[in-house]
């Protein structure tokens, strides 16, 4: 892959890079995040705040840089506990084969 389309992994100790997404699917999975803090943060007021759920939601950022970082064709995706979702629909965005329970 060419130099140029890569970019740093924020926060890597390592200098990672990660390929460059085409605008369209950046897009998407920026509102897919969007989506899931919306939902987070809905479920903050009708459920945490009454000492309910200990729900604690993903840093979206660093899935979805770990997921471009594994990026490849022909892999699966499973995440235990999905919740609402979200990174399971990341990692479909982004090709894997994957399922959320």
């Amino acid at each position: 892959m060419r130099a140029s389309h890569l970019r740093p992994i924020a926060g890597s100790p390592d200098g990672a890079v990660l390929p460059e997404l085409d605008a369209a699917l950046r897009a998407r999975l920026a509102e897919v995040s969007a989506a899931g803090w919306t939902i987070f943060e809905q479920f903050e007021t009708d459920v945490r705040d009454r000492r309910f759920h200990p729900f604690v939601a993903a840093d979206y950022d660093a899935v979805l840089a770990a997921l471009i970082a594994q990026r490849g064709t022909g892999l699966r995706f499973l995440e235990w506990g999905s919740a609402s979702g979200v990174i399971t629909i990341m990692a479909d965005l982004l090709g894997y084969d994957a399922c959320g329970i």
